[in-house]
């Protein structure tokens, strides 16, 4: 997935702690055979070569991921979706990047709606429309930190943190004070941390546009596409989610930023055990206070602040 993934393990046994890892691993990286579109013949990979000419069956874990989007693409009123492959390639952001025409993203738009995609759970076949194409970046890797906390727990681990890309998934009680904290990064300044959080059982994910962008004339553009506008989201600056799942927090840190502030707080407030941190632009100070930061009402009071 184009990322480290890191696993750490409270345990006494040295060795069923190795043993758990390598399961661990070996669950993340058979989600990615399925979902990555740069390796032929995954199950993503043959949706897309079969775009408008024929349905194509998947595996069961590949039809739970797209059964998931499918839900995020509609709770979020289609800001997540991963349908957004057309326009991916027209912005060459898993490259070094194009600034399109504006007639160039009105072509693509028409190919990018998550609900014209056909899927069948019960033969776990998927029809895609011609010229369309998906893309699992914004849900594959918590789809693949949650499987691999599965399979620690499968084999006995009670205490983990599994750290895919910054996809974090935490089983039981952390090194530290019974707590696992994570760090919010400052979009800003990558050495230097917005705050923390402490949690257990929960997962944590973060979307920036300030790790995948390129510049043009000055001029700095974003991976992350608003599937809508077709043109990469920049009313916040990142957007964490706090979740029971990875697949969850995976999915909503994306389409909470194409929502922006306003629209992406409203709809976390409405979901229960979801939480939010949102980072906004502070403009011409260039300097992140707490007056930039967001928080949804279950975190307030529960923030360890890194800026004044």
């Amino acid at each position: 997935m184009g990322t480290y993934l890191r696993i750490t393990i409270i345990s006494e046994s040295s060795p069923a702690a190795h043993a758990a890892a390598r399961a661990a691993f070996d669950a993340a990286a058979g989600l990615d055979s399925a979902l990555s579109i740069y390796r032929p013949g995954s199950d993503f990979s043959r949706i897309n070569e079969s775009a408008g000419r024929d349905t194509v069956e998947v595996s069961a874990r590949t039809m739970e991921v797209l059964l998931a989007c499918g839900r995020f693409h509609d709770l979020t009123h289609g800001a997540f979706d991963p349908s957004i492959g057309p326009l991916m390639r027209l912005w060459k952001l898993q490259g070094e990047g194009n600034v399109p025409a504006q007639a160039e993203i009105d072509s693509v738009l028409n190919l990018i709606g998550f609900a014209k995609v056909f899927l069948d759970p019960a033969t776990r076949r998927v029809y895609l429309p011609s010229g369309m194409r998906l893309d699992a970046g914004a849900i594959g890797k918590g789809c693949a930190a949650d499987i691999a906390r599965f399979a620690l727990a499968q084999h006995g681990v009670t205490r983990c943190m599994v750290d895919l890309g910054g996809n974090v998934a935490t089983l039981g009680k952390g090194p530290t004070r019974g707590v696992w904290a994570v760090g919010i990064r400052d979009p800003l300044h990558h050495n230097r941390l917005v705050g923390s959080l402490e949690i257990n059982d929960a997962a944590l994910a973060t979307s920036g546009q300030y790790e995948q962008y390129f510049v043009r004339d000055g001029i700095r553009y974003g991976h992350i596409v608003d599937p809508r506008t077709g043109r990469p989201a920049d009313d916040v600056l990142s957007v964490t989610i706090l979740a029971a799942d990875a697949t969850t927090t995976d999915a909503l840190s994306t389409g909470v930023f194409v929502l922006g502030p306003g629209d992406g707080m409203a709809l976390v407030e409405r979901m229960p055990g979801v939480e939010t941190v949102i980072v906004t632009d502070p403009g011409a100070a260039g300097c992140l206070t707490r007056d930039h930061v967001r928080l949804s009402g279950g975190l307030r009071g529960k923030i360890r602040w890194a800026i004044s």
